[in-house]
């Protein structure tokens, strides 16, 4: 947060003093000192991570799972649906 906030501020301040350029070198030199802040502040423990590739299920087949309802142009993983339930049929000879 205080990336965007000293960047804002360094811009503000840079185009008074040193017009279009100064207000680059201005946000440039805010953003870097913002950024050094919030590592101060909040460390290495604000990274997260999202799920991993070995978690992303591409297509399932799972019994009594909904299907999606979507509205407008969505991209979504298949279901493979079954119409009827397998029947074995025993034949002796």
């Amino acid at each position: 947060m205080a990336t965007l906030v000293l960047g804002a501020v360094g811009s503000a301040v840079g185009g008074v003093l040193g017009g279009p350029l100064g207000a680059t070198l201005g946000k440039a030199l805010g953003s870097f000192a913002g950024n050094a802040l919030d590592h101060h502040l909040f460390g290495a423990s604000s990274h997260r991570e999202g799920p991993r590739l070995k978690n992303l299920d591409v297509q399932a087949s799972t019994e009594g799972a909904g299907l999606p309802l979507t509205f407008g142009r969505v991209r979504l993983s298949g279901q493979v649906i079954w119409p009827t339930r397998f029947e074995e049929v025993a034949t002796t000879t």
